[in-house]
């Protein structure tokens, strides 16, 4: 039979495991709850296996665990950058970084329009007080976009190895 069944799912583009999950369900008349999204999104998978010592292959799990990410997602990680991927613990820095910067440009912006009004009343001054603002505003505007966009690519990069690692 496994000859059989590796035949029909070869030639169905399907994982044998898939191609008896049909045919189960076909038998028994159930249907799966999400069989359609299984479908699509099977077309779209593949299953790599890798052959490492007992010790790698432990240190590899943990290491993804301690990153917070599945296995194939952090390996993904590795092969696509080179570059060790962060840690659960640095993810959830980041966004802390992210949301206090937000609130500083949120600050920022009130401070400009403020500046904004005291120069249209000819309020020169007063003014004044916001120079120290005006200097480091590219330099707080281009570390807020950094943040925002080292939290967003990671962000992209964990939804679409999603696909990857539903294997």
């Amino acid at each position: 039979m496994k000859s059989a069944l590796q035949a029909q799912a070869r030639a169905k583009g399907v994982p044998v495991s898939v191609l008896v999950r049909e045919l189960l369900s076909q038998c028994t008349g159930a249907v799966q709850a999400g069989a359609v999204e299984d479908d699509a999104l099977t077309a779209r998978r593949g299953r790599v296996s890798m052959r490492l010592r007992e010790d790698q292959a432990r240190d590899l799990l943990h290491r993804a665990r301690q990153a917070g990410r599945p296995l194939g997602a952090y390996v993904v990680g590795l092969a696509l950058t080179g570059l060790h991927p962060e840690s659960a613990e640095e993810r959830t820095r980041a966004v802390a970084a992210l949301t206090r910067s937000n609130a500083e440009l949120s600050a920022l912006r009130r401070h400009v329009a403020h500046l904004t009004a005291l120069l249209r009343q000819g309020a020169v001054r007063a003014a004044q007080e916001y120079r120290q603002t005006l200097e480091t505003l590219d330099a707080d505007v281009r570390a807020h976009l950094a943040a925002a966009s080292r939290v967003l690519a990671d962000k992209s990069d964990r939804q679409g190895r999603q696909e990857i690692t539903r294997v």
